[in-house]
Parts: structure tokens; C-alpha cells; sequence
């Protein structure tokens, strides 16, 4: 994409946007007009936002976007070119969640693994990590809540599934199993989520068995749409 002066004042102020992330990966050569003014809003709408992040349970990618949004609106493709690159822009948000102590880093072993409580416990302090179990060195993180335990057992219905996109940048789990369960009024509500580290089907044993030593067992009506390897 270049810069909107190029026409009137001959400006090559480049840069690369990558369409799937909404975000600018490069920028190639830098404006010869006055972009001082609007480089500084757009700093201080990233910072704010990248401030904003600690606090935020949005992925990188879904805060750029937005950032992206709000930039563009505030100066067109001038202000877009002015943002930093969406590496270093998904970098300082990480960074700025690690030094608060909000996420901590990707794990590359199933040693380092290690949920924070604020991440482990319902905001009323009861559990929500309610397994963490080792099988194989491999380690399966379940979560689920008291509630939704309950709504669980009381369920005529489930539907099991994974989903994968969502857990792609975390390289030592497959899939996150997620069970729903109806209600009464008809809605499905989402209980129970299990990082599984493969395809493999004793890993949706493994939640079976958890969910029946909580005392919670399938209902009549139970369908899933899960791969096995």
C-alpha cells in the first residue's frame, strides 16, 4: 500500500499489510511531507491500546485489528502507515501482559506449564483448573466451573467438538475438546474445555473420567464431532 501523497508530493512511504492478521508487517521507506502530528495520535492510540491489553482477555490479533479500526478512522491509509509493524505490535502486547503478570509466556515443555491462579480460579475463588494431569509426559489441562458442572449434570443433552485455529501458536496441544450442554430454555451453553496434546482417543476418556469422578455423567442424548488420529 502507498502512502496517499505520492500523486501530490511524490511521497514512497510504503508498507506490507498481511490481510489475515489486519496488521501492517513492514514498512518500506518513510514520508518526505509533514507526518510528525499524525504519528504522534497514532502512537498514543497504540500505547493506550497496548496499555488496555493487560486487562483484556482478547487475542493479539483481535486488539491489532481493532487498533487498526480505530487508527484508520482517525487519518485514512496516512495514519495506517504510520503504525508500527504487526510483530512489534503483538511483542509489546505480550510484554506488557508478562510484566503484569496477566499470561504467562507460551510454554514450550509440558514442565513449564504453570496456570496462575487468577487464571485457575472462578473470580470467586473456587477452581476452574479441574484437572492437570500427566499421562505419557504429556499433560491434559481440563477447566470447568461448579455452575457449569451443574448445569452439566442436569443436561438431557450434549454436543462435544474441537476446535483448533484457536490454539495453533501453543505447539503442544492439538485441540481444545469443548462439551455444551442444553438447557431447559433450549441454550447451549459451553461447560467444560480440555486441551488435549493429540487426537488421540484415550485423551477424550481422560475427560469422561474426570467429569465422572465429579459425579457428572453423559445424558441419553450426547453427540460429538471430533477427529481421531
Amino acid at each position: 500500500m502507498v502512502c496517499r501523497q505520492k500523486r501530490n508530493h511524490g511521497c514512497p512511504a510504503t508498507m506490507v499489510i498481511d490481510k489475515e492478521n489486519d496488521g501492517v508487517i513492514k514498512r518500506l521507506h518513510t514520508h518526505t511531507h509533514d507526518n510528525e502530528s499524525l504519528e504522534k495520535k497514532v502512537r498514543i492510540i497504540e500505547e493506550k491500546m497496548i496499555k488496555d491489553s493487560a486487562s483484556s482477555f482478547d487475542t493479539p490479533k483481535m486488539i491489532i485489528g481493532n487498533m487498526t479500526s480505530k487508527i484508520t478512522s482517525l487519518g485514512g491509509v496516512a495514519a495506517t502507515m504510520c503504525m508500527r509493524p504487526y510483530s512489534a505490535l503483538a511483542n509489546l502486547i505480550s510484554r506488557r501482559r508478562q510484566a503484569l503478570n496477566q499470561f504467562p509466556p507460551i510454554p514450550k515443555t509440558y514442565q513449564e506449564i504453570n496456570v496462575p491462579d487468577h487464571l485457575s480460579k472462578t473470580m470467586d475463588g473456587r477452581n476452574f483448573l479441574i484437572n492437570s494431569d500427566t499421562i505419557d509426559n504429556k499433560k491434559c489441562l481440563i477447566f470447568s466451573s461448579d455452575e457449569a458442572l451443574q448445569i452439566l449434570s442436569e443436561s438431557k443433552s450434549w454436543e462435544a467438538d474441537g476446535t483448533f485455529k484457536i490454539i495453533s501458536d501453543v505447539k503442544l496441544y492439538t485441540q481444545v475438546f469443548i462439551i455444551t450442554a442444553q438447557t431447559e430454555t433450549g441454550r447451549m451453553i459451553p461447560c467444560v474445555w480440555a486441551f488435549c496434546p493429540t487426537k488421540d482417543k484415550h485423551w477424550y476418556a481422560k475427560v469422561y473420567q474426570v467429569l465422572k469422578a465429579k459425579g457428572v455423567l453423559p445424558p441419553e442424548r450426547f453427540s460429538s464431532d471430533f477427529e481421531q488420529s
